[in-house]
């Protein structure tokens, strides 16, 4: 019997622009296709002191935290 790989999908977006420290949110949320249609959970959070691309890898890495299995992963990011 074939093992089926769940099929998620991680979105990330941040309000920061610029390379130098400074406060910002971030939004992750994953999505996960079930039997019963998609289901998501998310995340927002605001952080200070913090670079474009530090913001961007603290979503990223509170989303791939809560993954409990494997699956087949598709990452999208607004930068």
């Amino acid at each position: 019997m074939e093992e089926r790989t769940n099929e998620v999908n991680i979105y990330l977006m941040t309000n920061c622009r610029a390379p130098r420290q400074k406060e910002a949110w971030y939004i992750s949320l994953i999505e996960c296709k079930t039997k019963k249609g998609p289901a998501t959970k998310q995340w927002i959070r605001k952080m200070e002191n913090i670079t474009q691309h530090q913001v961007e890898l603290e979503g990223l890495r509170v989303a791939l935290a809560s993954l409990k299995k494997p699956c087949a992963l598709s990452i999208y990011a607004d930068s």
